[in-house]
């Protein structure tokens, strides 16, 4: 065989075994889909646009209301909601004013992303995600979606407008036999009776406060500290340690007392590193702080850490303990709450 017939041969054959390959990437292309070109639920919408947002559970059982003198009899009254609010502020999302004494905590911004921005901005409303169009008061209980069971998402601009608002239904799980499961939820615009099937893992219905805030109050990197003061019922001390030096010294120690020992101002130091409330209990502002030992601190911690380039100043001060739990009252530079931290967390500057 000479080597033109050969690579004949090699050319055909390739020909026939790119065949399959070429049949099976048309298949694909078919089923490929561009999530960006498809529509959305709430075309538009973005988390820069909201100034609050509220996230309601319908009271189960609902509270008996009583009828107005001369109200319409059919006329069904309002559900009432389990329900908690964030808004925004110049630091971020805080828990809103319906939140009694801790209206003003930290939300977590990343909670907020993923529990609430990212669903309202990506649920798509196409063909293939419609479940039911135009469901009947009894479909819409079927899914979850009537408004006695519905969870529902309310965003509001800076005039207050309403900007979304999705109604999340049941959980489901979508797929036949033998094929893979898909999890998701029932859900639909508050203005339309169209019910969509969305596929998320799982969808967060809490409304506890607990579960939404940003507990953190301080993140201070070890090698940054510059100076470190503590001061108890024992004395005070400050320790200080030069930009570019790995050994501290004792700036002001009680009397009688040596050089610093390194091993332990490190300790202090990394103890200071992530400074974690267990709650915000009160804000500062109006705040007896005789009432939580905090008009005068057991321990009083300041720190002085460089960040950007420039030297700032972190101070905590620990007052007493709470009745009845492991943990402690503390007011610190950080925060504009009165705030609980564990005892041990005190204990180790004492």
């Amino acid at each position: 065989m000479n080597l033109t017939k050969a690579n004949a041969i090699l050319a055909i054959a390739a020909a026939v075994l790119a065949v399959p390959t070429w049949l099976t990437i048309q298949g694909d292309l078919e089923n490929f889909v561009d999530t960006a070109q498809v529509p959305k639920l709430f075309e538009g919408f973005t988390a820069d646009n909201v100034a609050a947002v509220a996230l309601g559970k319908p009271k189960d059982p609902q509270p008996e209301v009583a009828q107005q003198p001369g109200a319409d009899p059919d006329q069904k009254p309002p559900i009432q909601y389990d329900q908690i609010q964030f808004q925004r502020t110049d630091k971020g999302f805080v828990l809103g004013q319906m939140m009694g004494e801790k209206f003003g905590a930290p939300v977590n911004p990343q909670m907020l992303e993923l529990q609430v921005w990212k669903h309202l901005s990506s649920i798509p409303a196409d063909r293939e995600t419609l479940v039911q169009e135009n469901a009947s008061e009894q479909q819409l209980a079927d899914y979850g979606l009537d408004p006695l069971h519905a969870f529902v998402i309310k965003a509001f601009n800076a005039q207050q407008q309403v900007i979304a608002e999705l109604l999340v239904g049941k959980d489901t799980n979508v797929g036949a036999q033998g094929t893979d499961t898909v999890r998701g939820v029932y859900v639909r615009r508050a203005d339309s009776r169209d019910v969509a099937f969305y596929e998320v893992p799982m969808w967060n219905r809490a409304i506890d406060p607990q579960q939404w805030l940003d507990l953190s109050v301080a993140k201070i990197p070890a090698d940054m500290v510059r100076r470190i003061e503590v001061k108890n019922q024992t004395g005070q001390a400050a320790f200080v340690r030069k930009k570019g030096e790995s050994l501290w010294t004792s700036e002001a120690s009680p009397a009688g007392k040596g050089a610093a020992r390194q091993i332990e101002v490190e300790s202090l130091v990394q103890r200071l590193g992530y400074v974690q409330a267990q709650d915000y209990v009160r804000p500062l502002g109006g705040a007896q702080l005789a009432q939580y030992g905090l008009d005068a601190p057991k321990v009083t911690v300041s720190v002085v850490y460089e960040k950007d380039g420039k030297d700032v100043t972190f101070e905590v001060a620990a007052g007493n303990p709470m009745e009845g739990k492991p943990m402690q009252f503390v007011r610190c530079s950080a925060s504009d709450f009165v705030c609980a931290l564990p005892v041990q967390w005190a204990a180790g500057f004492e």
